[in-house]
């Protein structure tokens, strides 16, 4: 399965909890957003070395 199928189920399985943390951690919502966007970043930057285990 290729590095961006993973990412989109990944997203999907998990998009909202990724959200709820970044809340979490930041009220500012430009802030926020941009600590999202690293999150998925590095999600799908992991994905690449992912094995499937």
């Amino acid at each position: 399965m290729s590095q961006d199928s993973l990412y989109t189920q990944a997203a999907e399985a998990y998009g909202r909890s990724l959200d709820r943390i970044a809340r979490a951690y930041e009220l500012d919502p430009e802030v926020r957003r941009d600590l999202l966007q690293e999150i998925h970043l590095h999600l799908w930057r992991s994905l690449a070395q992912f094995d499937g285990r």
